[in-house]
């Protein structure tokens, strides 16, 4: 056996050695050199998926180990910090959870820790037709119509009685899209002022209101005096508004001259003045004249004219 000929590949087996030898080094001083494991921060974070006015609880949630820099503001550490608190928007797994999906302490579970201070939450019964064919989902805004009688005529009105409200729950959905399998929803319950509820709750008992939907980057209000049945057939409407009953007509000031003037009175005579000259003294007499009338003869009678 040529000996040199065997030199090349014993070297090049002794290279191949000593990389893989440096490699193995090189890969277990990494770890060290990131440091150890305990640098790593515990934060809470949901292992299932949480629909709006669920609570925060160890089915849902648990506590995980992640690194500093990629833990967000507002974070929780451990479960106990969570009790009682519940989240207001669909929450995806593996998130973690942060003060601002969450209600206030004390809110309650369920619809009612999704209606902020001040606001009510109303139902309305729907259909196809009036819950804009079963295309509401929530978190869309709508504005709600109605016709009905209006003023002291009696005259039919159709006019937007509140405007730019927010779809809080579609039939029992309160979070995310209906489920097209449950069929088409019943019911819509919308997020208003009290003023606004009061309106929808009158509306109602006079007829199906009609929800209609807006834009999404469409939050202007959009005045309206509404439209009545004298206008749809081209004829303008008498009353001023007919939404308001007993529209007052103008008002007139007051004259004082008087609305008929008294009859003249019908003179029967002229006083005629004659002056009478005697023996050079001079002296007027005034006589009575009666005043004649001409007349028109009417079967041989006189008939005055």
């Amino acid at each position: 056996m040529n000996i040199k000929a065997l030199l090349p590949l014993i070297f090049a087996l002794v290279l191949g050695l000593a990389a893989a030898f440096m490699a193995k080094g090189l890969l277990m001083k990494k770890p060290q050199a990131e440091g150890p494991a305990s640098t790593l921060v515990p934060v809470v974070v949901l292992k299932a998926d949480v629909a709006p006015g669920m609570a925060i609880t160890a089915d849902v949630a648990e506590v995980a180990h992640m690194d500093p820099k990629g833990v967000p503001e507002s974070h929780f550490t451990s479960l106990d910090q969570l009790t009682g608190r519940v989240v207001t928007n669909v929450t995806p797994k593996g998130m973690p959870v942060v003060e601002s999906q969450l209600a206030a302490l004390g809110a309650g579970t369920g619809l009612q820790a999704l209606i902020p201070a001040g606001m009510r939450a109303i139902t309305l019964e729907v259909n196809e037709f009036t819950g804009v064919a079963g295309l509401l989902s929530v978190g869309c805004t709508v504005d709600v119509i109605s016709t009905f009688q209006a003023g002291s005529a009696g005259e039919i009105l159709t006019r937007t009685i509140v405007q730019n409200i927010k779809v809080t729950a579609v039939g029992q959905v309160i979070g995310g899209a209906p489920n097209p399998e449950n069929g088409l929803a019943r019911s819509v319950t919308l997020l208003a002022t009290p003023k606004d509820a009061e309106a929808i709750a009158l509306a109602s008992t006079l007829a199906a209101p009609r929800l209609v939907l807006r834009g999404g980057r469409d939050g202007k209000p959009s005045p309206s005096t509404g439209i009545t049945l004298a206008e749809l057939r081209g004829r303008r409407s008498e009353a001023k508004d007919p939404f308001v009953e007993g529209t007052p007509a103008e008002v007139k000031p007051i004259s004082n001259k008087p609305a008929t003037q008294p009859a003249e009175r019908v003179k029967t005579s002229e006083t005629h003045t004659i002056k009478v000259i005697k023996a050079g003294a001079e002296t007027s007499v005034q006589l009575e004249v009666p005043i004649q009338t001409p007349g028109v003869f009417v079967g041989g009678q006189s008939e005055s004219r």
